[in-house]
């Protein structure tokens, strides 16, 4: 079978030696190649043909390391013959190439692609790169002024017409539909009291959507998400205190009460990955009554969430990319309060919108950035306040 749904991490040379014995051919979601992509221009893209293939599709596996077998004409039958491997391997070389060669040659840019080293000797490797299914297709490979757009099928990697690039486009679209239709349904929910937590006065309301949420009916048992989310420290967006989950009709809930009767943050897990976060704290009162944002206690909460969230999708193995929506309620008033003296070169002003629903952040694997894919949403929110850009980036 192929590896598709076994954990990358996991595959091992007993599962290459299965798939040879098994004769698996090659089809959608998998290929083999004798050698890596080389260094000629041509080379290059044909393997951003390969990569662009699967993501359009389904998503995939190309196994590099291992030969096909030949027919009496000496062509490639797509049937696994033997398991050569690749020698003189410098890993980290290798892999900061082949995704040089995928962001200079395909658009628009896709990012995800997955390496597994596999050791068959104490010289040679198999590699396998993961290509997870896009949703922001159709990805096209630019070879000069020439531009081209692959499927993968069970017959392998073929180019599509018009009407399947229009197709493509038109269910991309869709997707970003759904997404902020989502966040949108939620917000009213959460405005009205229609899920016993009000965002009010002031509060953060983060969304984690996988993109596979949208794409499949499979649901995850919640005592599963209770004990993954506890494993994975997975707790309200900025809260005081370890907290403990309960069960409810979606999936599981963690309320932080804090020291009021109202609730001051939660967090649901549902049943499909879906994570919402809220609190009603990150944004306070002064003295004087004046809404004050205090700057490192807002992003280190919000970096936090984030990366233990990607953590807790890791742990239950839901594939990027994951969509990340910040929307910030009642911020009419509100002043960023900061320790940095740069702050004093400009005008600062309290925000005017009472609003923000800030664009879509794409975490595009789990290794990811979250600090420098972040910055654009925060710049934003700083920019409400008559400051060019976050500040807090600045060392």
């Amino acid at each position: 079978m192929p590896l598709v749904g076994k954990k990358l991490e996991n595959v091992n040379l007993e599962d290459l030696k299965a798939l040879i014995n098994e004769r698996e051919r090659e089809g959608k979601y998998l290929e083999y190649k004798k050698t890596l992509p080389g260094k000629s221009d041509p080379d290059k893209i044909e393997f951003c043909y390969d990569i662009t293939a699967l993501a359009n599709s389904d998503g995939g596996d190309i196994i590099y390391g291992i030969s096909d077998k030949k027919d009496r004409k000496d062509l490639n039958t797509a049937i696994p013959d033997k398991i050569i491997g690749l020698s003189g391997i410098n890993e980290d070389h290798v892999q900061n190439r082949l995704i040089n060669i995928v962001q200079s040659n395909i658009t628009p840019q896709f990012y995800g692609l997955r390496f597994h080293w596999i050791p068959i000797s104490d010289d040679k490797k198999i590699l396998i790169i993961r290509i997870p299914r896009s949703w922001q297709k159709p990805h096209a490979v630019r070879n000069n002024h020439d531009i081209r757009v692959y499927v993968r099928t069970q017959s392998g990697k073929m180019p599509v017409d018009f009407e399947e690039i229009k197709r493509m486009v038109l269910l991309s679209g869709t997707h970003v539909e759904r997404l902020r239709s989502f966040r949108d349904e939620r917000i009213t929910a959460l405005s009205k009291n229609k899920i016993g937590f009000t965002a009010n006065p002031t509060a953060v309301l983060i969304h984690f959507i996988p993109i596979v949420s949208l794409e499949s009916t499979f649901m995850w048992d919640a005592e599963f998400l209770f004990r993954k989310a506890d494993e994975a420290s997975l707790y309200p967006i900025a809260a005081l205190n370890k907290l403990t989950f309960e069960y409810n009709v979606d999936g599981v809930i963690s309320v932080d009460k804090g020291e009021a009767v109202k609730p001051s943050a939660f967090i649901q897990i549902f049943r499909n990955g879906i994570i919402e976060t809220c609190n009603n704290n990150m944004i306070v009162a002064s003295g004087d009554g004046t809404k004050e944002l205090i700057a490192s206690a807002f992003l280190d909460g919000i970096y936090t969430l984030c990366t233990r969230a990607i953590s807790f999708y890791k742990i239950i193995n839901i594939s990027p990319p994951f969509i990340f929506f910040m929307t910030v309620f009642n911020t009419n008033g509100v002043h960023i309060r900061s320790n940095k003296s740069s702050y004093n070169k400009y005008d600062v002003k309290p925000i005017e919108e009472n609003k923000l629903l800030l664009p879509e952040v794409i975490f595009s694997d789990f290794n990811v950035d979250v600090w420098k894919a972040l910055k654009p949403n925060f710049d934003i929110l700083w920019n409400a306040a008559n400051i060019p850009h976050c500040l807090e980036y600045e060392s």
